[in-house]
């Protein structure tokens, strides 16, 4: 690593929203386990602290709430104040990358690096589509930014797709903690907790329940696979404006404690242990957190393919199976399929852990990311 070798420090800024339970948050904190926080310390700025903040803290993060994140979300002396506080962030620690998560807090992170001198400034995007404002932010900021950084090659070329130039783009594959999962007691703890019974099937949707999440499809699917595997449970895990309506719908046919819907839930690695397949039903071609923490927990996942990017995590047949999407009919026969076949189950389960040990580990994240931050730093 570049800044090692050389005994250096390179300070990180990272700028968001938040240190609230979220996939973007959570991404973070599992870099922050892998990088080799000696040669990078780190400084977080955001407009209000969560329920995260003592984990980053444990990991001797510098945690500093924007004070402009107080006023209201379309006052633009907010924004001005917020851009001034990362300057004075930047001059303080001493910050040599600034790295802003999604567009809309680069518009005042990257720009605040670049004139109080940071010499790398990058965003993550987190996600595959841009609205008009965003694009609109990443043309005012293309002369500011040293590159974006995405975890998937399939994200990249859909980002392309929209406007944005290759050229911007480094691609470092995300990490998770698969350390969760070791403990051995953990799937039973968390299966009493939730209360399903220690010899159920579990499937598990984790999605924030929007119509283009295709969270509904595994409740349709459900009424499907109960008729041929007795055993089964359903677990829909996460909050939205769909949740009522897909109580409803659940509740009209008659599925009753078969789907348990548990809104936010804060422990997604006892979801996952509890479970025996996770699906991914998404009506866009994604690769979700969660779909890397199933491969950590050593659970087989069963996904629509609406594209190339999924099937970067899920090869079908080796560690899960992938369906043309938003087809309920192939979900529901092919959890059947994996609820009459435990022995397959584990073979994908193992292939599953295998992948992750290779590719998505934590240790490889955080290598992966320090070597990008000293490479870009040492050319500056």
């Amino acid at each position: 690593m570049p800044g090692r070798e050389r005994g250096m420090t390179i300070p990180v800024l990272y700028v968001l929203q938040s240190l609230d339970i979220g996939g973007t948050q959570r991404q973070l904190l599992f870099l922050l386990k892998g990088l080799d926080r000696r040669t990078f310390p780190c400084v977080i700025a955001c407009d209000r602290l969560g329920e995260l903040a003592p984990d980053f803290e444990a990991l001797g993060a510098v945690l500093i709430v924007l004070r402009g994140g107080r006023r209201r979300w379309r006052d633009p002396r907010g924004w001005l104040r917020r851009a001034w506080e990362v300057f004075r962030i930047v001059r303080r620690h001493r910050i040599r990358i600034v790295h802003s998560q999604w567009p809309l807090y680069a518009l005042f992170g990257t720009l605040a690096g670049w004139a109080a001198g940071a010499p790398v400034r990058l965003l993550s995007i987190h996600g595959h589509w841009l609205r008009p404002t965003d694009r609109r932010i990443l043309r005012v900021l293309r002369p500011f930014l040293t590159a974006i950084v995405e975890g998937t090659p399939g994200c990249i070329d859909r980002l392309v797709a929209q406007g944005v130039p290759r050229r911007a783009f480094r691609l470092i594959d995300y990490g998770v903690d698969g350390s969760l999962y070791d403990d051995s007691g953990l799937p039973a703890r968390a299966r009493r907790r939730l209360g399903v019974p220690d010899d159920a099937y579990v499937v598990t949707r984790v999605s924030r329940c929007f119509p283009d999440k295709g969270v509904g499809d595994v409740v349709e699917a459900a009424a499907l696979v109960l008729d041929k595997a007795a055993n089964a449970w359903f677990l829909v895990v996460g909050d939205g404006d769909e949740l009522p309506r897909l109580v409803a719908r659940a509740r009209e046919l008659g599925l009753g404690e078969r789907v348990i819907f548990t809104g936010f839930y804060a422990n997604l690695h006892e979801v996952l242990a509890a479970s025996d397949v996770l699906t991914m039903t998404s009506r866009l071609d994604e690769l979700g957190l969660a779909t890397l923490e199933a491969l950590a927990a050593a659970k087989p996942v069963v996904a629509y393919q609406n594209g190339a990017i999924i099937a970067e995590a899920v090869h079908h047949g080796e560690n899960g199976l992938l369906l043309p999407g938003g087809d309920v009919r192939a979900l529901a026969d092919a959890l059947v399929v994996l609820h009459a076949d435990a022995p397959l189950r584990a073979r994908m389960g193992r292939a599953a852990r295998r992948l992750y040990e290779s590719r998505y580990g934590l240790d490889a994240f955080g290598r992966r990311m320090g070597e990008l931050y000293g490479q870009l730093v040492g050319r500056r």
